[in-house]
């Protein structure tokens, strides 16, 4: 409930005493976010987590599972989201709400 009072807090401040019909949105967040075909014919599959993290899985061109690969930030789930060989990029927003691209290097967890 939570994040759908965050998410109409910038119309209501916008639009003051419009109506809104809250039955639309949903009360549960959808677990895919966004689905992402990198250079090597790869599927990566984007969601949050809840402490408001990305994560992708990956899936080979075959479609069986190859890696999930954690993010520190939270990318913009609107923004254009490139992924080539070992890095990702993406737009994060800052703590003023100012978006900027970030370019983030795939490692293997040690």
């Amino acid at each position: 409930m939570e994040d759908r009072e965050e998410a109409l807090a910038p119309s209501r401040e916008r639009f003051p005493g419009a109506a809104f019909d809250e039955s639309r949105i949903p009360k549960v967040k959808p677990l895919i976010e966004r689905l992402v075909v990198d250079d090597r014919s790869r599927l990566w599959v984007k969601r949050t987590t809840r402490d408001g993290h990305t994560q992708f899985d990956v899936f080979g061109p075959d479609g069986r599972p190859v890696a999930v690969v954690d993010s520190p930030l939270r990318l913009d789930s609107w923004a254009p989201l490139r992924i080539e060989g070992d890095l990702v990029y993406g737009i994060v927003r800052n703590e003023d709400e100012v978006p900027f691209v970030v370019r983030l290097r795939i490692t293997k967890a040690p």
